[in-house]
């Protein structure tokens, strides 16, 4: 419709969610993923590999087989490993994600270079997962070049990126009630503003998809009145009882099947129109004919004299 639809209740200023995961769960699963395939692989490996994943070139006798050997060594152990890494990588660079917005938010955003360290670390956590997932998916029998300097990388990111989440957290403490948390944090009325009507706008498109406009209405008579012309207001039409024009709604205005009345003669009283019919042009005037009868229905009386009184239907 060509209006704007103003709800009753007003949203707040977030912008609407589509997925809402609780982040300790979230946690939980994707440390779980890792821990469950390795628990896995060496399980596997003493009942059905054992003398494979405990073998070593100085003929030394092994009670438990090595890391490597258990992930990678034989299958299906180094399938279940590579999934699991894989499966869990997806929700740490989501983390990474949100460490990073979390950071960047915290109380010691204003301290000097704390974006510069914020950005830092999220690239080291994004390498870091990176490098874990090629030196999984690139064993040292395949192409031990690739997987050396990918362990190497691993090993380099994952202690730079622990050494920044620990310089930042140690900048981000403060007591529980400072002056500054006291300050009252403003947030921009156009801003605001902004996100109310994007709420509103989303609304409308959902309403009117299972809606349509009715159909427009010719001048003519009606069984309780004549539809003398547009309102300005939207869908809304001036109607005619008794030679007082009063506004009516759209909706309130059914088309029927009814036989003309008759033209009011020369000596007719003047009409008059009702404060709160105002028409959209000037009246043109109203040449006798044909016309399409209707009849008016969810009439609201006014306190105009002689107006309608008919039922709601």
């Amino acid at each position: 419709m060509g209006e704007r639809l103003l709800p009753s209740y007003v949203p707040s200023d977030r912008e609407p969610v589509l997925v809402r995961l609780p982040f300790t769960g979230l946690c939980v699963v994707t440390v779980l993923c890792p821990l469950c395939g390795f628990l896995f692989c060496v399980i596997w490996s003493l009942i059905f590999n054992f003398e494979e994943t405990t073998y070593t070139h100085c003929m030394v006798p092994n009670y438990l087989p090595s890391i490597s050997s258990a992930i990678g060594g034989e299958s299906p152990q180094r399938y279940v490993w590579r999934f699991c890494i894989g499966l869990h990588a997806a929700p740490r660079l989501l983390l990474a994600l949100t460490y990073w917005k979390l950071y960047r938010r915290g109380p010691s955003s204003t301290a000097p270079h704390h974006t510069t360290l914020c950005v830092v670390n999220f690239i080291a956590n994004l390498l870091e997962n990176l490098a874990l997932l090629m030196l999984t998916y690139v064993s040292s029998t395949d192409n031990h070049r690739i997987h050396e300097r990918a362990f190497l990388s691993f090993m380099a990111a994952s202690q730079l990126h622990m050494l920044l989440t620990c310089t930042i957290w140690q900048r981000n403490r403060k007591p529980t009630v400072t002056p500054e948390l006291l300050q009252p944090c403003l947030r921009s009325p156009p801003a605001v503003q902004k996100r109310l009507q994007f709420k509103r706008d989303t609304q409308k498109r959902f309403f009117d998809k299972s809606s349509k406009p009715l159909e427009p209405l010719d001048k003519g008579h009606t069984r309780l009145g004549h539809i003398y012309g547009p309102s300005k207001e939207p869908r809304s039409y001036l109607v005619e009882v008794d030679r007082v024009i009063d506004r009516r709604n759209r909706q309130h205005i059914l088309l029927v099947k009814e036989p003309c009345p008759a033209t009011p003669g020369p000596d007719a009283p003047p009409l008059v129109f009702a404060p709160a019919a105002v028409p959209a042009t000037p009246p043109p005037a109203l040449a006798p004919g044909s016309h399409q009868a209707y009849q008016v229905a969810g009439c609201v009386p006014t306190p105009v004299p002689r107006l309608f009184s008919c039922e709601r239907s």
